[in-house]
């Protein structure tokens, strides 16, 4: 596990508990381009208004990215990281 998003979205009221903190959800992209892959880690991102009014509708945020090349006469596998967003 190289970074994990940490961050807290929203904290849900737990009537007669503390509230509990819930974290961002998110969903991943891979691309494929001949013996390389690349993904992207992308978030939800709060509304303009700011968290407690929900996510925005039309974007997110990339929190990471990395790629993934095979060398096909070996076999090998190379990982780089290319973003490492500050979220993590």
């Amino acid at each position: 596990l190289r970074a994990w998003d940490n961050r807290t979205y929203q904290a849900i009221p737990q009537f007669a508990l503390e509230p509990m903190s819930v974290g961002f959800n998110g969903y991943f992209k891979m691309v494929v381009d001949g013996p390389k892959l690349s993904v992207s880690y992308i978030t939800g991102k709060c509304a303009a208004s700011g968290c407690d009014d929900g996510y925005n509708t039309s974007a997110g945020t990339v929190v990471a990215e990395e790629s993934f090349t095979v060398k096909p006469n070996t076999g090998t596998i190379s990982q780089k990281f290319t973003h490492l967003g500050s979220e993590l």
